[in-house]
């Protein structure tokens, strides 16, 4: 079983992401909140051994995410900021920090909307990032960003109409490169269509549209060579609830179809993982319309659908 190793402060802490530094560990968190501010630190923990120590605290600004990826052997950390009390709004800097040897400095500053997430990957050996741009003080309906690595610094690559974004996925099928936005909400409604674009070679064109219910979150996972996406849907008004189905899509040799629904409340995320070749899917339920405190659901793999495994 699994006991408690170890419990960090944090602050309205939104994500963690993981990562290591010639074969020392990190551990990232996005600080949201601290009950008074958004423009509070986010920090960096070392694993020394036997447990983690603060290593690096970063100023950040309603932190969201964390993003790692590495540009010819360099460590990057790239935080998505949210919101701003310097000048109340959602409109502020995201940062991309370099690792220098012994820390990280700031890198580089991009100019996001609300963002929620940052997606790094590579095309051809180049490195990109997407942005998943929420809000932008007046409109849910904005741009998303691609930006692409010159060799030097991240420039704009791409820009992508959003609905109040909550995150991106990047995979690849036959050698091609897809990304699928989980489009939240459009000024009107939570169902809407979240899509999926195809890169041609030299952008990222529509390729899909899928209907969501208040889409939070994209998972992607292959089992026995056929690929695999989750959406968790986390509100619908076709009864204007929380407990509405999540879904699995399936690619048929040219583009998704639905493959399986599964009863979710309020779903904020999946996580697909295996465990001695059986795939499983976690799916973190949030609110269920009465209440917060109830069950998320592990689904395993029965050899031909998903089952419930465990609450």
């Amino acid at each position: 079983v699994f006991a408690e190793f170890q419990a960090l402060a944090t602050h309205g802490a939104l994500g963690w992401k993981a990562f290591a530094i010639d074969g020392t560990q990190y551990l990232a968190v996005a600080n949201n909140y601290n009950d008074a501010s958004y423009n509070i630190d986010s920090k960096i923990y070392r694993f020394d051994g036997s447990s983690f120590i603060e290593f690096q605290s970063l100023a950040t600004s309603g932190a969201r995410e964390w993003e790692v990826f590495t540009i010819d052997g360099a460590h990057y950390l790239a935080v998505a900021n949210g919101y701003t009390e310097d000048s109340w709004t959602h409109n502020t800097n995201s940062k991309i920090y370099r690792w220098d040897g012994s820390s990280f400095a700031e890198f580089q500053t991009l100019a996001t909307n609300g963002a929620c997430g940052w997606e790094a990957f590579t095309i051809s050996g180049t490195q990109y990032l997407a942005v998943a741009n929420n809000y932008n003080d007046k409109s849910y309906s904005i741009d998303s960003k691609i930006y692409r690595w010159d060799g030097s610094v991240f420039a704009e690559f791409q820009a992508l109409a959003t609905h109040g974004a909550l995150g991106w996925k990047a995979f690849a099928i036959d050698g091609t490169q897809y990304l699928a936005v989980a489009n939240n909400y459009n000024d009107a409604s939570y169902n809407i269509d979240s899509k999926i674009y195809r890169f041609d070679g030299s952008s990222f064109i529509e390729f899909q549209s899928l209907a969501t219910s208040g889409a939070r979150e994209w998972e992607v996972f292959t089992i026995d060579g056929a690929h695999y996406l989750a959406v968790a849907n986390g509100y619908t008004e076709d009864s204007w609830t929380h407990n509405t189905n999540s879904k699995i899509y399936r690619w048929d040799g040219s583009s998704f179809a639905e493959f399986q629904t599964l009863a979710t409340n309020g779903a904020c995320g999946w996580e697909a993982f295996t465990i001695s070749g059986t795939q499983y899917l976690a799916v973190a339920n949030n609110y269920n319309d009465k209440s917060y405190s109830i069950d998320s659901k592990i689904y395993r793999w029965d050899g031909s659908v998903f089952a419930e495994f465990q609450a």
